[in-house]
């Protein structure tokens, strides 16, 4: 608290800070210049050729500490000297930083010496390692055996850097400060606190060795810190306005707020400008306040509360514009999974409203539809029979169209087969169905109702098709338009552009590695490669256990959620993502998972966003590319 007495009222400046500052805080360091191993770090441990590669119940041959190192010897066959750090406290989010100085010998023979991060659990969570095999022109170096970049450095002294992020599970190793490679890894679960390291010498018979002149470890903490200093508060000579000064020290963009207040009620001062919003740390950082506007001037003390944030906090969910329906699936195939969370708006019950005249009212898009749908066809055939239609005023109406990718998808309920409702909105399901939307030249986009994929229709020459009628405003769930703004044949898609407008400015940028759709009101991570391809199970596991950016309820996206993102009209250039232009998203990938399971519960869909967006439908063990969501309904 600052006070100042400058004119015709004593000015009280309260600053209340909450913000986080990054700093790393030291696990464990040794230089070994001791004559003994410091027990209180360090304890020894077998390193063998089986299960994990160590037992760390007893002792292997040998490992001591003399002449400023830590030796670690394997003096016996398939019983290798090995060290075990004592368990190190951890936060869930900061990077792990390990940093030694090594020397490794290999005895003439096949070595395969590894090194790891383990859980208080006893689980690797990153492990990387020496390898040789004698004969062989391929030394895989250290970084980990099948993520190794480097060359291996043998008998001679090294500086090794590793690092670990607890959230992604990825992590980095580097030697005498070269690039660093990747290292694959596992995230740090879910209520984990702590870790150790561990890592010896063995190989193929015996007298391999590995010594350490120095090792740290270390994490970027989180904690409370001041963000403001050199505050004053005063009157702007011949005015009646305020001015506030400060200086602001922070890693990165901050939050700032102010509020001004009499007697402990906010006087709600609108006539602010200046340094307010979201700010760069910098030095005479100026507030003004133009207190005649706001203020009626009694004399009494006025209280300042400067308010400043990381910026996470103080990001709130945002309500879309689009609010995406539930996918229909209410069976759970694995914890978090879409039959689980179920996240999305109700589906109205009953759906649909028969009309009576051959058309029924879609009672969650509001979209109608034309109850009959139109014979086999080309596409050109079927665009044209919507005009047909339209001359002959089907239901009394004259908005006949063919529907679009996402007019068609927004039928489908994934629960069970067929994936459209019995009876409607149709007389008869079509399995296959053109769409209007093209994603290049003469490529239309098919989808089949029955099963719920989607795939370039050009190689089918006749299909069914389904018209569509009505627009999807003041809906349960109104349906986003496709993004395709091009026309290839009159009364396509990119000619009639129906669905709820996309904004240029879709996507908010946070700068806190996520994004906000404001059009669903989702967030993302920006990092569309950061986590590794896997299969469905652990796509979905490790979504759900993620702590990120002050958030740990992120998930697997739905298949509506994840399709969401496509935008159609980008589709066609190789190597463009079909995303929205100007998204914020980072390395994006060619397919994704959704944690909507396919009916026969081996199988899940999946979400292509290269050049030919596609909804696939994958079996769970294949490796998908994964990208976190949370919020929405």
């Amino acid at each position: 608290m600052k006070k100042i007495i400058g004119w015709w009222v004593a000015l009280l400046l309260v600053f209340v800070t909450r913000f986080v500052l990054a700093a790393d805080i030291v696990l464990l360091t040794d230089d070994f210049n001791d004559s003994l191993l410091d027990s209180s770090k360090w304890s020894v441990i077998k390193a063998t050729g089986s299960g994990s590669g160590f037992i760390e119940t007893s002792a292997g041959s040998s490992l001591t500490e003399s002449g400023g190192f830590m030796n670690i010897t394997q003096g016996a066959t398939d019983a290798g000297g090995a060290y075990k750090t004592a368990l190190l406290p951890v936060n869930a989010q900061g990077t792990i930083t390990i940093q030694r100085r090594t020397k490794v010998h290999r005895a003439g023979q096949n070595i395969l010496m590894m090194d790891g991060l383990v859980n208080e659990a006893g689980g690797t969570v990153l492990g990387w390692g020496y390898f040789y095999y004698v004969g062989s022109t391929s030394i895989y170096g250290f970084g980990g055996r099948y993520d190794a970049r480097f060359t291996g450095v043998w008998d001679a002294w090294f500086d090794e850097e590793i690092t670990y992020n607890p959230v992604t599970g990825q992590g980095t190793y580097s030697i005498n400060g070269g690039t660093p490679v990747t290292v694959t890894g596992s995230p740090l679960a879910a209520g984990i606190t702590s870790v150790y390291l561990r890592g010896g010498a063995y190989g193929w018979g015996t007298g391999h060795t590995k010594q350490f002149d120095s090792f740290t470890v270390s994490q970027v903490s989180v904690q409370d810190s001041a963000v403001v200093t050199n505050l004053s508060v005063g009157q702007i000579e011949g005015t009646r306005n305020v001015q506030i000064s400060y200086d602001l020290i922070a890693p990165g963009h901050v939050v700032v707020d102010l509020a001004v207040m009499q007697s402990g009620s906010n006087i709600n001062a609108v006539t602010l400008s200046g340094a307010l919003g979201l700010m760069e740390a910098g030095t005479n950082q100026m507030i003004t306040w133009e207190a005649g506007m706001d203020w009626n001037g009694q004399v009494a003390d006025l209280t300042f509360n400067l308010l400043s944030e990381d910026g996470l906090p103080m990001i709130s969910d945002i309500n879309g514009v689009v609010d995406l329906a539930q996918t229909g699936q209410t069976n759970s195939y694995a914890v978090s999974d879409d039959g689980d969370l179920q996240f999305g708006v109700d589906i109205p019950s009953p759906r649909y409203t028969n009309n009576g005249n051959n058309t029924v009212t879609d009672n969650l898009t509001g979209f109608i539809w034309w109850r009959s749908p139109i014979a086999r066809s080309t596409w050109e055939g079927a665009l044209g029979y919507a005009d047909y239609a339209n001359s002959e005023m089907y239901g009394g109406r004259g908005d006949w169209r063919l529907a679009n990718i996402r007019e068609l998808m927004s039928l489908l309920e994934f629960g069970a087969l067929p994936l459209v409702e019995s009876g409607y909105p149709f007389t008869f399901l079509p399995e296959y169905c053109w769409s209007s939307t093209s994603i290049a030249s003469l490529t239309p986009i098919t989808i089949n109702l029955i099963h719920g994929f989607s795939e370039i229709g050009s190689w089918r020459p006749n299909m069914y098709s389904a018209l569509v009628a009505g627009q999807s405003t003041n809906a349960v769930s109104c349906v986003l338009k496709t993004g395709q703004t091009t026309s290839y044949q009159s009364g396509d898609d990119g000619d009639i552009e129906y669905g709820v407008t996309v904004s240029e400015n879709r996507f908010t940028d946070n700068g806190n590695g996520t994004v906000v759709d404001n059009l669903t009101g989702l967030m993302w991570f920006k990092d569309a490669g950061v986590i590794p391809s896997t299969n469905w199970n652990d796509a979905v596991s490790f979504c759900s256990n993620i702590n990120f950016a002050g958030y740990d309820d992120w998930r697997l996206p739905n298949m509506h959620e994840m399709e969401s993102l496509v935008d159609y009209g980008e589709a066609g250039t190789y190597g463009v993502p079909s995303l929205p232009a100007n998204h914020p998203f980072l390395f994006v990938g060619m397919l994704y998972w959704s944690s909507t399971t396919y009916t026969d519960t081996d199988r899940a869909y999946s979400v292509r966003v290269d050049n030919y967006p596609y909804i696939y439908i994958s079996d769970k063990i294949d490796k998908r590319s994964v990208l976190p969501v949370r919020g929405g309904n």
